[in-house]
């Protein structure tokens, strides 16, 4: 038996886009701590974009969120505290889950404008 390889409908991926928003909202909100829940969130809303709509640009995280490198070779150099980076680290995560967050609302509005104008 074959799968159907059918594209989804519009208000399919409409609702599958509410849904990723709605989760990632409650995961901002319920554990702003948890980074490799951040990193597998935003993961899945990359995937999800990518291959149901592809014609939505996406820049790469690493330009999302850029990381700056010190310069270890500077005598006034000290290396953070474990802690300190563990937090620098969940901040960027969570920066980074807010800027999909805003590319999904985007997503979304262009969806229903969409529907819309089909409905029209």
């Amino acid at each position: 038996m074959m799968k159907d390889e059918s594209k989804p409908s519009t208000r399919r991926i409409l609702s599958s886009i509410h849904r990723l928003r709605r989760d990632g909202e409650t995961l901002l909100r319920e554990r702003p701590l948890d980074e490799i829940a951040h990193a597998k969130w935003t993961d899945r809303a990359d995937k999800y974009l990518r291959k149901r709509m592809p014609n939505v640009h996406i820049a790469p995280p690493y330009e999302l969120e850029p990381v700056t490198i010190p310069n270890f070779l500077d005598p006034s150099y000290r290396p953070s505290h474990p802690m300190d980076s563990a937090l620098a680290r969940t901040e960027a995560g969570k920066r980074l889950a807010q800027k999909y967050l805003s590319i999904l609302a985007s997503a979304q509005e262009r969806l229903e404008l969409k529907l819309e104008t089909e409905e029209n």
